[in-house]
């Protein structure tokens, strides 16, 4: 049995995160596993019945602090690799990445792609390249920039994992807070994710209060769950007279009923890696409605057919139209510059609210799509991806 640690460094609400901490639970039977994690600063993740090491080696500001920063996580993650006797290190995100690759003492080094913000930085791109086992990828859109720009080709793809029929289990657990639970219309949308500006909630909002100008759309509500104190958005509900219309629940340990009686799940963000979110609402059955960022909900929404006609039309940007999927819809990605301001609305957040409107616009339409979404949700299984990850590692 292999000695596999797993680098994260932090625990706090993340889909980076919450993927780190299943693949230490899933790798178990197979494995001995050790999670390494940087600090336990704002700690959410319940790890009890894992194998943590604490390094205790929070992010510092500054060039110089953040070197010596380096220079320290490297110095324990190598004492630990010796102790434990590690045979491959898996690293989540850059920033694990960086003291990864710097930290081998004879141990297979795999470093994980997560997000399409990890492709910014060419310099460590090509740093994690030459110096990785094995670059694992959660798209193909981020494996195929990895080939076609920087020529690596010693990397594999792995989607996260995703309890779909746990999540549908977890739909009916009681929940006595749930925004707007009397809507009996049922036109409330709602989106998960913590308090971040990728995730363009801005859009989302004043699409909202778009909506509200046509009277047959007075009705519809929204609610964002996640960690965060939101403050930016709550000032620009306000300020659009949406206020009692917009619901900030929270960060919640079982999100799910929270969003079960939802008329659809809406994804804003500007970027992605593998949106759990997104997935995750497909699994508790909601029609679903995302931008077409980097990288993620391309290849959750679309077939293998249709993935392979868009992405051959749109290689390396967004679509330019609206297009309904086998498993959700797709809309054109939108500004990443943060705009809270009430008074200036765009036209593509007047083209959004549109989106959105036609969407809502077919109950006949949207009943179709939470079946073939909940279905798409099933190919996301635990299963799959420990048996894709095991046989990587075996194969080091």
């Amino acid at each position: 049995m292999k000695n596999v640690m797993l680098i994260i460094p932090m625990l706090h609400q993340g889909g980076l995160e919450n993927v780190c901490v299943q693949t230490a639970r899933l790798l178990a039977p197979y494995c001995r596993v050790t999670l390494l994690v940087f600090t336990y600063k704002d700690k959410f993740f319940d790890v009890f019945d894992l194998d943590v090491v604490n390094i205790e080696i929070p992010a510092r500001a500054g060039k110089l602090r953040k070197a010596w920063n380096l220079l320290r996580r490297v110095r324990a993650i190598r004492r630990v690799k010796r102790e434990r006797g590690i045979d491959i290190t898996y690293s989540f995100g850059a920033t694990a990445n960086l003291a990864n690759v710097f930290a081998r003492v004879g141990d297979k080094i795999l470093t994980g792609f997560r997000s399409s913000v990890d492709l910014d930085n060419e310099r460590q791109v090509n740093l994690f390249g030459r110096r990785s086992d094995l670059v694992v990828c959660c798209t193909k859109d981020i494996a195929g920039i990895l080939n076609r720009k920087f020529g690596y080709h010693n990397t594999a793809v792995l989607y996260n994992p995703l309890d779909a029929t746990g999540i549908q289990g977890k739909l009916q657990a009681p929940a006595p807070d749930v925004p707007f639970a009397d809507n009996t219309a049922g036109r409330v949308l709602v989106s998960i994710g913590r308090d971040d500006d990728y995730k363009g909630y801005w859009h989302l909002i004043k699409a909202v209060a778009i909506l509200h100008e046509d009277p047959a759309y007075r009705d519809v509500k929204l609610s964002l769950i996640g960690s965060g104190d939101y403050r930016d958005y709550r000032t620009l509900a306000e300020g659009l007279g949406i206020a009692e219309d917009v619901a900030f629940p929270g960060v919640k340990e079982n999100p799910f009923p929270y969003v079960k009686n939802a008329a659809a799940f809406i994804l804003p963000s500007n970027h992605e890696g593998f949106p759990n979110a997104l997935a995750e609402g497909m699994a508790a059955g909601l029609p679903v409605m995302a931008c077409d960022c980097l990288s993620g909900p391309r290849e959750i929404l679309l077939s293998e057919e249709e993935y392979d006609r868009i992405s051959a039309a749109h290689p390396d940007s967004s679509v330019t139209d609206s297009v309904y999927g086998a498993y959700g819809v797709l809309v054109p990605n939108m500004r990443d510059v943060k705009d809270t301001n009430p008074s200036h609305i765009t036209e593509e957040d007047r083209t959004f609210a549109g989106e959105i409107k036609e969407f809502l616009s077919d109950k006949e339409r949207l009943q179709s799509l939470s079946e073939r979404a909940a279905k798409r949700s099933l190919s996301f299984s635990a299963k799959a991806y420990t048996e894709s990850l095991v046989e990587m590692l075996e194969r080091l």
